[in-house]
């Protein structure tokens, strides 16, 4: 199965992610990683990255392959993807920082000053950030 076609879906404690076909469901399998990851986001390539979060880490694993490509010491709650490149914002409702990564690489790009980061949108060249009090806007410069 293509990552085009692919829903993910992680469970938080038996330390599995699921994989189902999105047009007819059939199963696609499963692959291991370590307990308690609960967020997981496909890239906009569709093919090969499925970056998979916890509170202390983000790991990324190739589909459909299913082969883990690196782990970096940053961990939150949400994920958003810039779709013409191949970077990713990690945020969290409990941090006080939003991380820039470069995916294809596995490095850390940078980190950006915005507190409860819990829901990240990409979205007409702009990253969105809510959270629980007025939103917030990050824009790529």
């Amino acid at each position: 199965m293509t990552g085009r076609h692919a829903i993910c879906v992680p469970t938080l404690g038996r330390g599995h992610t699921y994989i189902f076909n999105s047009r007819t469901f059939a199963s696609g399998g499963s692959f291991a990683r370590t307990r308690g990851r609960c967020v997981a986001a496909v890239s906009p390539d569709h093919k090969k990255i499925l970056p998979v979060l916890s509170a202390e880490e983000t790991t990324a694993y190739r589909i459909p392959e299913q082969t883990r490509l690196f782990t970096l010491p940053v961990g939150e709650n949400a994920i958003a993807f810039e779709p013409e490149t191949n970077l990713a914002f990690i945020g969290s409702n409990a941090s006080a920082q939003l991380t820039e990564i470069d995916v294809s690489s596995g490095k850390l790009v940078r980190t950006l000053p915005v507190a409860h980061s819990g829901d990240l949108l990409w979205t007409n060249a702009k990253l969105f950030s809510a959270d629980r009090r007025p939103a917030s806007r990050v824009s790529r410069t």
